[in-house]
């Protein structure tokens, strides 16, 4: 805390009081009153934003506000989630009902409903300053239903209210419209014998704990929202306590107080851009203009009480490529050393579970749900380059199959193959690159529809000019990134004609990404193999089993790295997928005691095994038994092949038999439908 190391209980507890009293408990006595003027030139409320406002509060409302909060979300100091009132609902929920309604009616808020809990979640690997923890507030839930009924209300207001250059707050405008935008602003940046012009990025410190209330107040008032809607507002923000969560206890008891255009944003009047508390504001590079842009700013920081993060040493003078909200603003086409911590994010995290000896099942769920998810939010603003993708796709490929970021292992099926559909017998992977087309295909359709936000009246200011989007070309002098989208374009006429954007109630990525996909055949097996009732591990080695994928001796010898073709359980016959599955001794055992235990009398190889069961007239719930069955007899078939050859050891069949029932029982019961019948739920009891 300022330079000074506390190592103790209490001088940890008293620096993180301290920091948070400062920032907590920050004013502005010289504070500039709002200049109703300027408030008053923009749109205020109007006569049906009044009557939204100030409609009675009623009991269904706040059900269904409190009922909207997930039940795993972290309870305040009262340690009653929405889980609880949810699940008891039957109990407590009118008279909940009423004490909502009458805090809301009477605009006052119990202090015991207001008290929230801080808790910290260190931002760093190792940090070492208080102000290296980011604050997370676990509010009490009839609090938290407070605020979504009037959140609910000026969600309807809000987007009458706030300008289209902030993109925050507003259902409808997204991030990436003022990336955009910022990315084409700085074309010409660097570049020789261009008008001067200025572009200054601002950090706003910890906006909502330093905003002064009073500024808030006077805003709310200023655009003429209603006095009893102000009034509860102001109840909201201005009257909680908050403790501070240390070692699992809570500490201290805090109370919170309170020009020219830039030469390209002429057209549009453009002179900031806004996400939420990240400002980029622009200008002429003249003085005159710069002067007046920062009055203008230090006008707004005196009057709202708001800071910049870095007071004390003036704006520094930086050169492209600069970070804006998470992703990197050049004059040229990004590139592949500016993507570099996409891959390096992938490759850190694999080496943290590749010490975890993962099944195939568990890193097929992290690929799918983890690694493929870290380079979406890029992917939907930029066309990442070539490089970048085929080094995403080496990554998770290696993965997949090895458990570690880099390896020369060969593949068991190809990564095209890996990318198709469940049901067309991949794995449903994602196409990174297609799917980057799909992501940007949004603009591609929005340009379309004409939707009207700030990056769309930018494009047609700059580029379109009101012209055909749909036959348009870029000039050579466009912007890389105005280019990509064009190219975009080009990409999706082969699939897609302008109608059909037009006619798209909402622009699907799923949908779009599907027809770039494009129709593959469907596999018969797949209703088998991702069964709900399979064993999760178990499905991944059926997948392979049903395509003749494993490696077995018989491929092993082929390549040279097994010396014997012979099948590790009996020894008699070559060990193709045929033999091991079906002709072995041992597995034809287990197959016909799977049959006798379900009670089915079907023959034949697993693909015959698959189409006569979902041809046979048991109900769906039997059938889906049978292949929950057949998968962990797959499995098991496996693992017994594996087990003796590394241990020399083969179990018997009836203990097999036992792991088998077992599995498949308890994996059932876990995961068992509800919609079972009563035969078919007495029948599986007495399996």
């Amino acid at each position: 805390m300022q330079g000074e190391w506390k190592d103790t209980a209490d001088g940890v507890s008293k620096a993180f009081l301290d920091y948070y009293k400062m920032l907590l408990g920050s004013t502005s006595d010289n504070r500039t009153p709002v200049n109703k003027e300027v408030v008053q030139q923009g749109p205020v409320c109007l006569d049906h934003h009044k009557a939204i406002l100030n409609a009675p509060y009623t009991a269904d409302e706040v059900k269904k506000d409190l009922f909207s909060i997930p039940g795993i979300k972290a309870p305040g100091p009262d340690g009653f989630g929405s889980y609880f009132y949810k699940d008891a609902w039957h109990i407590v929920g009118d008279e909940v009902i009423a004490a909502i309604l009458d805090m809301l009616q009477q605009g006052r808020i119990l202090k015991e409903v207001n008290h929230t809990v801080i808790t910290l979640i260190p931002k760093t690997k190792c940090p070492k300053d208080v102000s290296e923890f980011r604050p997370i507030s676990c509010c009490n839930t009839i609090y938290k239903c407070i605020t979504k009924v009037l959140c609910g209300r000026l969600r309807q207001v809000l987007p009458d209210l706030i300008m289209e250059n902030q993109g925050g707050f507003v259902h409808g405008r997204y991030i990436v419209h003022n990336i955009m935008v910022v990315q084409d602003l700085v074309r010409h940046y660097g570049r020789k014998g261009v008008k001067p012009s200025c572009l200054m990025k601002i950090d706003l410190q910890k906006a909502y704990d330093t905003v002064v209330w009073q500024f808030l107040q006077e805003m709310l008032v200023l655009l003429d929202f209603p006095k009893q809607f102000v009034d509860m507002v102001m109840q909201c923000v201005t009257t909680p306590m908050f403790s501070l969560m240390l070692n699992g206890s809570m500490h201290g008891f805090l109370n919170p107080r309170e020009f020219q255009f830039h030469p390209r944003c002429k057209g549009i009047g453009l002179t900031h851009l806004c996400f939420a508390d990240d400002l980029i504001i622009c200008s002429k590079g003249d003085y005159q203009s710069i002067y007046l842009l920062l009055q203008a700013f230090k006008l707004f920081s005196n009057t709202s009480g708001l800071k910049r993060v870095v007071d004390v040493s003036g704006f520094s003078r930086s050169m492209l490529p600069f970070k804006y909200l998470g992703v990197p603003i050049c004059s040229k086409k990004i590139s592949v050393a500016q993507c570099a911590h996409l891959v390096d994010k992938m490759i850190t995290r694999i080496k943290i579970w590749s010490s975890r000896n993962l099944s195939y099942t568990a890193r097929m769920q992290l690929v799918n749900s983890v690694l493929l998810s870290l380079h979406m939010y890029w992917a939907q603003i930029y066309v990442l380059p070539k490089g970048v993708l085929q080094d995403i796709v080496k990554i998770c490929r290696a993965f997949l199959w090895s458990g570690h970021a880099f390896s020369h292992k060969p593949s068991n099926i190809a990564w095209d193959k890996v990318c198709s559909d469940k049901h067309t017998g991949g794995l449903g992977f994602r196409d990174v690159q297609k799917w980057n087309i799909a992501f940007m295909g949004k603009y591609v359709c929005a340009l379309v529809k004409k939707q009207d936000n700030v990056w769309i009246r930018w494009i047609n200011s700059v580029y379109l000019k009101d012209g055909d989007w749909w036959e348009y070309q870029p000039g050579s002098t466009a912007s890389w990134y105005w280019k990509q989208v064009c190219n975009t374009k080009e990409q999706l006429k082969q699939f897609f004609t302008c109608a059909d954007f037009e006619n798209m109630p909402h622009y699907s990525v799923k949908q779009v990404y599907e027809k770039l996909l494009g129709d593959k055949p469907r596999v018969h097996w797949d209703k088998m193999v991702w069964n709900r009732l399979n064993v999760p591990k178990h499905r991944f080695i059926c997948w392979l089993a049903v395509q003749s994928k494993l490696q077995t001796t018989d491929k092993l010898a082929k390549i040279g790295i097994s010396q014997s073709a012979s099948c590790l359980i009996c020894g008699l016959d070559d060990e193709t997928h045929q033999h091991l599955f079906f002709q072995c001794q041992y597995s034809k055992q287990i197959i016909i005691a799977v049959h006798q235990w379900i009670g089915f009398s079907i023959h034949g190889n697993l693909f015959q095994l698959v189409r006569k069961a979902g041809q046979s007239k048991a109900s769906k719930f039997g059938k889906q038994v049978y292949f929950a069955a057949v998968g962990a007899a797959v499995y098991l078939i496996w693992r017994c092949r594996n087990t003796s050859f590394w241990d020399n050891s083969i179990p018997t069949v009836s203990q097999s038999m036992k792991d088998l029932n077992q599995m498949v029982k308890s994996r059932i019961q876990v995961v068992l439908p509800k919609h079972v019948s009563k035969r078919d739920s007495e029948w599986f009891t007495n399996l």
